[in-house]
C-alpha cells in the first residue's frame, strides 16, 4: 500500500475523528467556567457534577442562557436531573415547569431537589406518531411550552427520544425554543432530521443549530428565540 495513502487516511483520521473531539473537551472547559460564572451572577447555591451520564457544561451554560435572556414561562424537560434543578432555581415564578422521568426512584429524588417542578414519574410504553414506532411515556400529556428539553428517556439506535416529535406538532406557542441533548448520536441526529420535518410542515421558520462540549446540543429557534442560535 502507498505511503502517501497511507499517510493521507492518517491524516483523515485526525481531522474528523480526533481533532474535533479535542476541540470540543476544550471548548467544555471554556463553558464550565462560563457556567460557573453564571452561578455566582444569579445566586444558584447548588452542586452540580456535569461528568458521565449527567448534563454537560455546555448544556447548563445554555440553559442558563435561555432561562435568564428569553422569555421563557412554560418549560418541558423530557427526563429529569441537574437540569431540572438549574431551571427550578432560575425559572420565574409565573409559569409551569413539567419533567417526565421514566425510574420512579430518580423522579423522587429529583422532586425533592426541585420543589417547584412537576416531576411525573411515567414508565416507558410502546408508542406511535404518524406510523413511526418508538419508546416513550406512558401518559404524556401534551403541553404547550416556550422550551422544550429533550434529554430523555434512555437514548436508542433509532428515533431516540422521539416523544418531543408530537409536543413539537402539537404547541400551540408562538415562539419557543427546543434543545436536545446527545444530537450527535444516530437516533437523536434521526429525531432532530423528523422536528425539522414538523416544523417545516407547519411552516414555521425555524433555524437548527450545534453546540458542542462534552456532548452534543442541538438548538432549534423560532424566530421570537433566535437569540438561542447565537448564545455560541
Amino acid at each position: 500500500m502507498p505511503y502517501q495513502y497511507i499517510k493521507r487516511k492518517l491524516l483523515d483520521l485526525h481531522r474528523y475523528n480526533v481533532q474535533p473531539r479535542i476541540e470540543a473537551l476544550h471548548a467544555e472547559q471554556i463553558y464550565q467556567g462560563i457556567f460557573e460564572q453564571q452561578c455566582r451572577r444569579f445566586a444558584v447555591d447548588e452542586v452540580f457534577y456535569p461528568v458521565g451520564a449527567a448534563a454537560s457544561y455546555s448544556l447548563m451554560y445554555l440553559l442558563t442562557r435561555v432561562m435568564s435572556e428569553l422569555p421563557v414561562r412554560q418549560v418541558v424537560e423530557l427526563g429529569s436531573g441537574q437540569t431540572t434543578v438549574l431551571i427550578d432555581r432560575l425559572r420565574r415564578d409565573e409559569g409551569e415547569h413539567v419533567a417526565y422521568e421514566q425510574s420512579e426512584l430518580w423522579a423522587g429524588s429529583v422532586r425533592q431537589r426541585a420543589p417547584r417542578c412537576s416531576v411525573k414519574h411515567c414508565p416507558l410504553t410502546a408508542k406511535t406518531f404518524e406510523g413511526v414506532a418508538y419508546q416513550g411515556f406512558e401518559g404524556m400529556e401534551t403541553t404547550d411550552f416556550d422550551l422544550l428539553l429533550v434529554d430523555g428517556p434512555n437514548g436508542t439506535d433509532h428515533v431516540s427520544r422521539y416523544d418531543c416529535v408530537p409536543l413539537v406538532a402539537a404547541n400551540r406557542s408562538p415562539q419557543f425554543v427546543v434543545i436536545v441533548d446527545d444530537a450527535d448520536r444516530p437516533g437523536e441526529r434521526e429525531t432532530v432530521a423528523a422536528l425539522g420535518r414538523v416544523l417545516a410542515h407547519r411552516r414555521i421558520e425555524h433555524k437548527i443549530n450545534h453546540l458542542q462540549g462534552r456532548t452534543t446540543q442541538a438548538v432549534i429557534t423560532t424566530r421570537g428565540f433566535r437569540a438561542a442560535s447565537y448564545f455560541f
